[in-house]
């Protein structure tokens, strides 16, 4: 609750879209909301939005378990599809179409969930970024030469696009580690949906993660913490200037 807080997000009567793959990260999302709901420390209508982007052949798989999980949860929810396996050429192997492919993504997932919070009555949008995935993002623009604003990485509220009144929100971004969120789904019991893409390195975020995180962790044990602290000076530098 400390930082829902700090993120002045209202505690009761909003509705709120949550995004959810079925991956470790989302689903502790959609689980820590729901333990705080019934300890009534957030009083809040849910709305669990996953969108199928059509990329692998067990993909709607996904899709099932987190409607099942939501109806158990005894919260609405809302499957979109997109086949981005076919407008994007998947099966080239060069990196520019597997970058495209990430970009095609993410702007058809966030173009749903604005959709879906529109259609909802919603004005926030909660997605499951964590600590791990601020520090890839960081190494990531490092890689491209950004400067210190991109280097200020992912902010933890934003409008989900511009002009839009939907704010986009990463209650997770500023505290959690990936192996919390898969060690909160353990503990609740739930078998969270594993991604293969995620270990295909022929995305350049997969290389940071799988390659370059590794190494830097050899020198330095907590560079995601560190690596995270520095975007946050960072980001009050360029909001200085």
């Amino acid at each position: 609750m400390a930082e829902w807080r700090r993120l002045e997000l209202p505690e009761s009567g909003a509705n709120m879209v949550v995004a959810v793959s079925g991956g470790a990260d989302s689903t502790a999302l959609l689980l820590g909301l729901d333990e705080l709901m019934g300890k009534e420390q957030l009083q809040l209508k849910l709305t669990v939005a996953h969108l199928d982007h059509g990329l692998r052949d067990d993909s709607p798989k996904d899709a099932k378990w987190v409607s099942q999980l939501a109806k158990e949860l005894g919260y609405d929810g809302v499957v979109g599809r997109a086949n981005l396996k076919v407008s994007t050429g998947l099966k080239t192997r060069t990196s520019k179409p597997r970058e495209n492919l990430e970009q095609a993504a993410r702007k058809a997932r966030y173009a749903f969930l604005e959709k879906t919070a529109n259609k909802n009555d919603s004005r926030f949008v909660l997605t499951a970024h964590t600590l791990d995935d601020q520090a890839e993002t960081i190494l990531m623009r490092l890689l491209r030469g950004s400067a210190a604003e991109g280097l200020s990485g992912t902010p933890a509220v934003r409008d989900l696009a511009p002009g839009s009144q939907v704010k986009l929100v990463r209650p997770l971004l500023a505290w959690a580690r990936r192996s919390d969120t898969e060690d909160y789904c353990r503990r609740r019991q739930i078998d969270f949906r594993v991604d293969v893409m995620n270990d295909d390195e022929t995305f350049s975020r997969v290389r940071v993660r799988k390659q370059l995180l590794p190494l830097m962790k050899s020198f330095n044990n907590r560079v995601v913490e560190a690596l995270s602290r520095t975007a946050t000076l960072l980001n009050e530098d360029a909001v200085a200037l």
